[in-house]
């Protein structure tokens, strides 16, 4: 055997000692090195961990969270109370039961929540039936000289209806007023008369109203299809004031306003300047302040 071929064994036994050291060592390594740790534990793990009980002390579990309360309800605001608007129809004359060409006055307003006051007062002729009605509800009728009727509005509001008639041959007449709440005071007679100069008694109205600012005292009237001249008059009561409106040509109608404030009341009158040729009906609305 030559020298060469001694290196190139010897070379080979090395190499293969150093394969069965190396070989040796990581068996060795894999063996002897713990397992590496999850990363984190199962969800199963973690929810047994937490439910099941432990005979040593445990971490403490998060206490319980309360519900929230229930917000209390605001309270219903109480509504504010509206001021009472009065009007007063004057020396109002009404037909008896027993006149069969007579009809009953008829006195339309809307009042809004809180007490409704009608007072009669008789100048002369005797007693009235007063019937004051809400929309929908039996009327609350009186046969008198004189009184009051009261109602009260529990809704945000309620129309009513006032009607006036002599009783049995009795022909009145009174003076009657209204007192009621509201914002925009507004008042409907339908039935009146407009006879003219010819019977001072049924001729037209005289209507009082207390303004409670600043603001149009206005009528609105309507009798009929025959054209009369007519006469509107504004009179403070208990003042100065004083205004008058002369037609010079006939009309079926009117509608006049005139300015007003408080205090003082304030009276329009209207009138049929002509003779008139008998029982001539008239419907008349008045609004105020």
């Amino acid at each position: 055997m030559t020298n060469m071929q001694r290196l190139v064994l010897l070379l080979a036994f090395i190499l293969a000692v150093l394969v069965g050291i190396l070989v040796a060592t990581s068996l060795f390594g894999t063996r002897a090195s713990p397992p590496a740790p999850s990363a984190a534990p199962s969800a199963s793990s973690a929810v047994s961990a937490s439910a099941a009980p432990t005979g040593g002390s445990a971490a403490p579990s998060a206490a319980p969270v309360s519900p929230s309360p229930s917000p209390t309800p605001s309270p219903t605001p109480t509504p504010k109370p509206v001021a009472a608007a009065t009007i007063r129809f004057v020396q109002l004359a009404l037909d008896a039961v027993t006149d069969p060409n007579g009809t009953t006055r008829s006195i339309a307003f809307t009042a809004q929540t809180g007490p409704v006051t009608v007072t009669l007062q008789t100048e002369s002729g005797g007693n009235s039936t007063v019937c004051l009605a809400a929309s929908g509800a039996q009327p609350d009728c009186r046969t008198a000289a004189g009184g009051t009727i009261s109602s009260s509005v529990a809704a945000t509001s309620a129309a009513y209806q006032l009607t006036l008639r002599g009783s049995g041959s009795a022909a009145p007449v009174v003076d009657v007023t209204l007192t009621y709440p509201t914002l925009k005071p507004k008042v409907t007679i339908s039935d009146a008369r407009f006879d003219g100069t010819a019977d001072a008694a049924f001729n037209g109205l005289q209507v009082v109203a207390t303004p409670r600012a600043k603001g149009y005292y206005h009528v609105t009237a309507d009798w009929g299809g025959h054209p009369f001249l007519y006469e509107v008059d504004l009179i403070e009561q208990g003042g100065p004031g004083l205004k008058q409106v002369i037609a010079s040509t006939g009309a079926t109608g009117v509608s006049q306003g005139f300015g007003v404030q408080p205090p003082n009341s304030w009276m329009i009158v209207l009138r049929n300047s002509e003779n008139g040729f008998g029982a001539t009906p008239l419907t008349a609305t008045f609004t105020w302040p």
